[in-house]
C-alpha cells in the first residue's frame, strides 16, 4: 500500500478509508497491534493522505509515548513524530502532546531523551517560544553532564533566532549564562552585550544587578566553570557600575573589589582582560578608587601575557598621568550596533585550463614590473660596444617580440681618479655600479657557475637622511629560477649600504641561458614621502 500509494492522489484516497479501518479495529496492547500501528503511520506518512487521517496517525504513534513502556517503541514514536514534523510542517497537531514529549526528556533512558529533546527543538516557533523555552531551561538544570552541551547550544540558537524581542533575549539570556556553566560559548554572550547596550536604562540595571549578584561571591569554582557568564558579568558591571550604586546602593569600593578579586583568580586571560577594562572603567567614574586599581593593575605590569601586560602598562599610565584623557577614553559606551548584512553575490565559475593557468601566472610578474613591454627610463642599459665585448644578449634578443624604441642610455659617470701622491690607498670598488639616482646607487658583484649566478646586489645610500620603509621586489625571465634571500634591513642611514644575496639559475632558460637578467622594484621613503624606483640589472 506505501508503494502504490505514493505519488498517486488516486490511490491514495482509495486506500484512506482502508487505513482508518486498520488503525481503528487494532488492538494495540500486543507487540503485533503496535507493529501494525506502525507500519499504517509510516504509510499514512508517505501517500497522499487527507488532514484527518494524518491527525490519526499522530494521535496513534502518540500512544506509544504515553501508554508504551518499552523503549524501543517510544524512541520510534519520537522519531516518526520528528519525521513528520520535518515532512509536513505540521506542528500544531503534534504541539498537542507537548507535555508527554516534554516527560520524555526525563527518561532514564538516554536514546529516549536525545529523540526528545531533537523533537522539542522542532517544535520551538516565533509564537511558542515563550512557552517551550522555559521548559528547556528547566530540563537544562536537571539533564545529566553529558546532555548539558547539546542542550544549551540548541537553547542559545533559539534564543538568538526566535527571540520575540529584545528584552526577552536578554532576559532569557542571562538564564541561560547561570546556569550552562562552562558550555555557553564566549560569543554568545559577545553578542548579549551588544544587544544589551542598546537597551533602556530600566533594563541595563536590571541586567546588571542580575549579573552582580551572581559575580559577587567570592571567586570559587562555580566563577572558574562559567567563563561565559563572566564575560558578560565584568563588561556589564564595567560599563554599568553607575547603575549599580544609584540604583542598588552598591559602592564603588564593593565594585573594585569584586572586579579585582576576579582578574586576580582567574586562569583565563580574557576574563584578566576584561577584569582589567572594567576596573579602569569603574576608576575613571569613581575616582576615589583610582587606587586601588591601580594598584591592582601593578600586578600585572610584569605578565608573561604580552597583551595583558601592555594593557595594564596602558591603562596604569592613563589612569596615573592623563586621567581626564582616560575619563574620554573610558566613557559609556554608544549602542553596540550589528554591522549590516550584504546580500550575497553568486559566484562565477570560470573554467581556465592548466596550461592556460600557468601561462597567466607567468605572465602576471612580467606584467607587475614590464618584461617584454617599455622599459622605463630609469632603466640602466649598456651601450651595444659593450655588449658586444662581454658577448652578451640584448633584452629583445632574450626575450623576443620587444618594441624598438629604446631608453636612452643612462650617464655612466667616469671612474674615480686615484691621487697618485695619496698616502692611503683608495676603497676598494663594491661593484659594478647598474644604477644611480639622487637618492641611492646600486651596485653589482656576481660569482658564475656554469648557468647559475650567486649574486650581490649593494644599495647605498647617498642622502644624509635616513631611507626608510624599504621593501625590494626582484623578477627573473621566464623559465629561470630565482632564489632570493630575506631582506637584511627595511631602513638605511645616511651612507649605509644594504646588501641583497640572491641566487639564480638559467639552466632551463631558452635563450637567456647563462645570462644575468633582473627587473628590480625598490620601494623607499624620505622624510615621510613615499618614493618608488624601478630599475633593470643585466650582465
Amino acid at each position: 500500500m506505501r508503494i502504490i500509494g505514493q505519488g498517486s492522489a488516486v490511490t491514495s484516497e482509495a486506500l484512506n478509508d482502508v487505513l482508518a479501518q486498520v488503525i481503528t479495529n487494532t488492538d494495540a496492547s500486543r507487540n503485533v497491534g503496535c507493529a501494525i500501528h506502525y507500519e499504517c503511520v509510516r504509510t499514512i506518512n508517505t501517500i497522499e493522505s487527507d488532514d484527518g487521517l494524518r491527525l490519526l496517525a499522530v494521535n496513534t504513534i502518540s500512544r506509544f509515548l504515553s501508554s508504551s513502556r518499552d523503549n524501543n517503541l517510544r524512541v520510534v514514536a519520537l522519531k516518526t513524530l520528528l519525521d513528520y514534523a520535518h515532512t509536513y510542517g505540521d506542528l500544531d497537531t503534534v504541539q498537542q502532546h507537548r507535555e508527554t514529549i516534554i516527560e520524555c526528556m526525563r527518561d532514564p533512558d538516554v536514546s529516549i531523551r536525545r529523540r526528545a529533546l531533537e523533537l522539542t527543538v522542532a517544535l520551538v516557533t516565533e509564537d511558542n517560544v515563550r512557552l517551550m523555552v522555559p521548559d528547556l531551561l528547566q530540563y537544562l538544570t536537571l539533564c545529566s553532564n553529558d546532555m548539558r552541551e547539546e542542550t544549551t547550544t540548541h537553547i542559545c540558537r533559539i534564543i538568538e533566532e526566535k527571540s520575540p524581542g529584545d528584552e526577552w533575549r536578554v532576559e532569557l539570556s542571562l538564564k541561560v549564562l547561570k546556569v550552562s556553566k562552562q558550555h555557553a560559548k564566549v560569543d554568545f554572550a559577545k553578542r548579549l552585550v551588544g544587544i544589551l547596550s542598546q537597551q533602556k536604562e530600566d533594563v541595563q540595571a536590571t541586567s546588571v544587578k542580575f549579573l552582580w549578584d551572581e559575580a559577587s561571591f567570592p571567586f570559587d569554582a562555580i566563577h572558574h566553570a562559567r567563563k561565559a557568564f563572566m564575560v558578560a558579568a565584568l563588561w556589564s558591571i564595567g560599563e554599568y557600575c553607575d547603575l549599580l550604586t544609584t540604583k542598588y546602593k552598591v559602592t564603588p569600593q564593593e565594585v573594585v573589589t569584586c572586579l579585582v578579586d576576579i582578574t586576580n583568580n582567574t586562569p583565563f586571560p580574557l576574563l584578566k582582560q576584561y577584569g582589567l577594562t572594567a576596573m579602569m572603567k569603574t576608576a575613571t567614574k569613581f575616582p576615589a578608587v583610582a587606587k586601588s586599581a591601580l594598584s591592582a593593575m601593578s600586578s600585572h605590569l610584569s605578565s608573561l601575557d604580552c597583551e595583558l601586560q601592555q594593557r595594564a602598562s596602558e591603562y596604569a599610565t592613563l589612569l596615573k598621568d592623563f586621567p581626564e584623557d582616560a575619563k574620554f577614553c573610558f566613557a559609556k559606551m554608544p549602542p553596540i550596533c550589528p554591522a549590516p548584512e550584504e546580500e550575497a553575490k553568486p559566484v562565477q565559475v570560470v573554467s581556465v585550463s592548466p596550461d592556460a593557468l600557468q601561462k597567466q601566472t607567468a605572465t602576471a610578474l612580467d606584467d607587475l614590473f614590464g618584461f617584454d613591454g617599455p622599459k622605463p627610463d630609469s632603466i640602466v642599459s649598456q651601450t651595444q660596444a659593450e655588449k658586444a665585448a662581454a658577448g652578451g644578449a640584448t633584452l629583445d634578443d632574450i626575450f623576443g617580440d620587444a618594441p624598438n624604441n629604446k631608453s636612452a642610455p643612462s650617464p655612466v659617470s667616469s671612474p674615480t681618479h686615484v691621487d697618485p701622491f695619496a698616502d692611503v690607498p683608495a676603497e676598494p670598488a663594491p661593484g659594478k655600479k647598474v644604477f644611480e639616482c639622487p637618492d641611492f646607487s646600486v651596485f653589482l658583484t656576481y660569482e658564475q657557475r656554469e648557468s647559475v649566478f650567486d649574486t650581490q646586489i649593494k644599495v647605498l645610500n647617498t642622502l644624509d637622511s635616513e631611507i626608510s620603509q624599504i621593501s625590494i621586489q626582484i623578477a627573473a625571465a621566464r623559465q629561470c629560477v630565482l632564489n632570493v634571500a630575506p631582506q637584511s634591513l627595511s631602513s638605511l642611514s645616511p651612507h649605509a649600504t644594504l646588501v641583497q644575496q640572491l641566487e639564480l639559475d638559467t639552466t632551463n632558460g631558452e635563450k637567456n641561458k647563462g645570462v644575468l637578467l633582473l627587473r628590480v622594484k625598490f620601494m623607499y621613503s624620505v622624510n615621510g614621502q613615499a618614493r618608488e624606483q624601478l630599475f633593470q640589472i643585466s650582465a
